[in-house]
């Protein structure tokens, strides 16, 4: 569907592995799908976060599974997709750094935009699972520091709209910081293995041993969708499984209710049975998928 930059085909062209930040002895990068127009015109962009329960997953995933029939409706429609690595919590990040991250990619695309005829006043964000929390929680805050220790790298007036997969909303409630001593000292005898994973999961995200409660408590509480401020009233879309195993869908529901409390311009799709990913879509799953979001870009695409 897309070739290398030497190469373009009817849809575009790829420019791959892009430093945009680095961070002592680590660099990450972004690939970048153009579509094959004018090169004298310049075109909106939509950026893309990876899923991966913020340890894990990386820029290629959006070529899988259902993502990458977006990508293509997308790059057909004139849209530049910018699909971006983030730090990896435990690998010297936490989750705030993703969100530095997150933030550190929007101002790169404003920097080159020129280089790559990107139109910097017409970013749109897409992120599924981890990376749609990531990228939420970075247009939502405020253009001050909101977060203790998370400097702003870019205003949020950048970022047109946010197209929201499956985003978990509630940090605590998927894994559990806050178990009694007694529940958790069970799990870690009958249920090691969901122990363990638990027990990564907590400290790469929150930068703190298991054994601070106080501490992962209070950093799971912060970085929670549902307990933030809406400072930026980014456009929302929410799509969302109801048959999530991973993230609940009540999280999108919970979203939507806050973002229309907040005054917010958001729209929730949700779709029967499916799971995590969309797992177990069909093909008229896909198409509604792909043309919600097309059409909710369009609508705010800055003309």
């Amino acid at each position: 569907m897309v070739q290398e930059k030497s190469g373009k085909t009817f849809c575009g062209i790829l420019h791959k592995d892009i430093p945009y930040a680095t961070y002592g002895d680590i660099t990450v990068s972004l690939d970048i799908y153009a579509p094959a127009i004018s090169e004298s015109a310049r075109v909106p962009v939509l950026l893309f976060l990876h899923g991966g329960s913020w340890i894990r997953g990386d820029k290629t995933t959006i070529a899988k599974g259902y993502k990458n029939k977006l990508l293509g409706v997308f790059i057909e429609a004139g849209y530049a997709v910018v699909s971006a690595d983030y730090r990896l919590a435990g690998y010297g990040a936490t989750l705030r750094e993703q969100i530095v991250d997150c933030r550190n990619m929007i101002n790169w695309i404003c920097k080159n935009a020129s280089l790559y005829n990107l139109d910097k006043d017409n970013i749109g964000i897409w992120g599924s699972s981890a990376g749609a929390h990531i990228a939420m929680y970075a247009a939502y805050s405020a253009s001050e520091t909101q977060a203790s220790g998370v400097p702003v790298g870019t205003e949020v007036g950048k970022v047109a709209y946010i197209i929201d997969n499956f985003a978990p909303v509630n940090i605590p409630s998927l894994l559990k910081p806050h178990l009694p001593y007694i529940a958790e000292m069970a799990v870690k005898v009958f249920a090691r293995e969901r122990y363990m994973r638990r027990r990564v999961m907590l400290e790469a995200l929150t930068g703190y041993d298991i054994s601070d409660k106080e501490n992962i408590c209070r950093f799971c509480k912060e970085y929670s969708l549902d307990n933030m401020e809406i400072a930026a009233k980014v456009p929302t879309l929410i799509l969302h499984g109801t048959g999530d195993k991973v993230v609940p869908y009540t999280h999108s529901v919970k979203m939507y209710d806050k973002l229309k409390m907040c005054g917010v311009d958001a729209e929730m799709y949700l779709y029967e049975g499916l799971d995590h990913g969309f797992l177990g879509y069909t093909d008229t799953d896909l198409d509604d998928i792909a043309c919600r979001s097309l059409m909710f870009a369009r609508k705010h695409t800055r003309k």
